[in-house]
């Protein structure tokens, strides 16, 4: 497959915007990185769970609650970082012009597969960590033992949905560009 000259005026813009998104996305994931482990670093290492409202007072988190609880978290933060680096892989293909490569339109759909599967992870964890954390309330406590509970959040929803239309995009993108491929043959 043929890509644009460097040359090109467009493709001289789709450079400049495709380096500009893979350093912001670069960046953004670092940012989200630092202020996760600032968030979560207390929990995990310090009394930081006993410091809430979620645990009772007198009542402990123990060092196995804390490590299912990191263990969780720490499954969705990779997939998060595999979605970062899909998307950096993605943009990077992009700024070659490499535009209907079917390489391309399947960097477009492990983009779309990495949202999808991150949302789930992050349900799940959402469902599971008060229930985890609350582990050890007493039950006649001012909190309890919290049960596994769904917190409807419409902006997760919403990536799920972007991550489903990446994937579906880079589908069609993909049978097009196998479509085409097979025509060339014909001519």
């Amino acid at each position: 497959m043929q890509t644009p000259s460097s040359g090109n005026p467009r493709m001289k813009r789709v450079r400049l915007l495709t380096s500009t998104m893979t350093f912001l996305t670069a960046a953004f994931c670092l940012y989200w990185t630092i202020s996760t482990l600032g968030f979560i670093g207390p929990f995990i290492f310090g009394g930081g769970f006993e410091a809430t409202t979620w645990v009772d007072e007198g009542a402990t988190v123990s060092f196995g609650q804390k490590a299912a609880y990191f263990r969780l978290w720490l499954t969705v933060a990779v997939a998060a970082w595999f979605t970062f680096y899909a998307a950096i892989r993605m943009l990077l293909t992009l700024r070659i012009g490499a535009f209907f490569a079917v390489e391309t339109c399947r960097r477009i759909q492990v983009f779309g597969a990495a949202l999808v599967v991150t949302f789930i992870l992050d349900t799940i964890l959402t469902i599971v960590q008060f229930p985890i954390i609350t582990w050890n309330n007493p039950a006649d406590g001012a909190v309890g033992n919290m049960a596994a509970t769904y917190y409807f959040n419409s902006a997760s929803i919403t990536i799920m949905l972007c991550g489903l239309g990446f994937f579906a995009m880079g589908w069609m993108f993909h049978e097009g560009a196998q479509m085409a491929e097979e025509n060339e043959g014909f001519i």
